[in-house]
C-alpha cells in the first residue's frame, strides 16, 4: 500500500512539474510571437520586405491562428503588387480570424480594385454588422455601391463615412 502511495505521489510530482514546464513554454511562446510580430512590422516599416516575410513565417509557424500576421503578409504582398496572393493570405487570414475588421477591410480593398464590387460589399457588410458606425467601412461600401451603380446609397454611406471620420478626427 506505501508503495502505491510514493508512486501517485511521484506521478503527481511529475505531472505538477510537467505542467510548470508548460507554463514556461507558453510564455517563452507568447513573447517570441511578440518579437517576431515585432520585428516583422520594424522591417515593413523600413521596407525591408524580405525580412519582415520571414519573420511573418516564424510568426505564423509558432501562432497559426494571429491575424496580424495575416494582415501583415497581406499587406507586404500588396507592396510587392502580388494582390492574388495578398487575396489568398488575407482570404485565409478572415477565415482563421472571422471577427477581424482589419483583415477585412483590406482585403475589401483588394477585391474593389479587382472589380470584384459583390464579394467586396459581402465583407464589409460584415463588418458593419459587428461596427455599424466605422468610417472606412462606411466609406468603402459607399464606393462599391457607386460601382454597383446605386448612387443614392453610394452618397447615403460616403456622406456617413465622411460624418464618422469627422467625429473620429480621422
Amino acid at each position: 500500500m506505501l508503495k502505491k502511495l510514493l508512486v501517485i505521489i511521484l506521478l503527481f510530482s511529475c505531472a505538477v512539474q510537467a505542467q510548470e514546464m508548460t507554463k514556461e513554454e507558453k510564455r517563452a511562446k507568447r513573447k517570441n510571437v511578440r518579437l517576431y510580430l515585432k520585428k516583422s512590422i520594424a522591417y515593413f516599416n523600413n521596407h525591408q520586405l524580405d525580412s519582415a516575410s520571414l519573420y511573418i513565417d516564424s510568426l505564423l509557424t509558432l501562432a497559426p491562428k494571429n491575424p496580424d500576421a495575416y494582415y501583415y503578409l497581406g499587406l507586404i504582398h500588396i507592396e510587392n503588387a502580388d494582390t492574388t496572393l495578398a487575396d489568398s493570405v488575407l482570404s485565409q487570414g478572415s477565415d482563421v480570424a472571422p471577427l477581424s475588421t482589419r483583415i477585412k477591410i483590406l482585403l475589401s480593398r483588394i477585391k474593389i480594385e479587382q472589380k470584384d464590387f459583390e464579394a467586396s460589399a459581402e465583407l464589409l457588410d460584415a463588418i458593419l454588422r459587428i461596427k455599424p458606425r466605422e468610417p472606412e467601412t462606411l466609406y468603402l461600401r459607399g464606393i462599391t455601391y457607386l460601382h454597383m451603380n446605386d448612387t443614392t446609397k453610394a452618397i447615403e454611406y460616403l456622406k456617413h463615412g465622411l460624418e464618422r471620420a469627422l467625429v473620429k478626427g480621422k
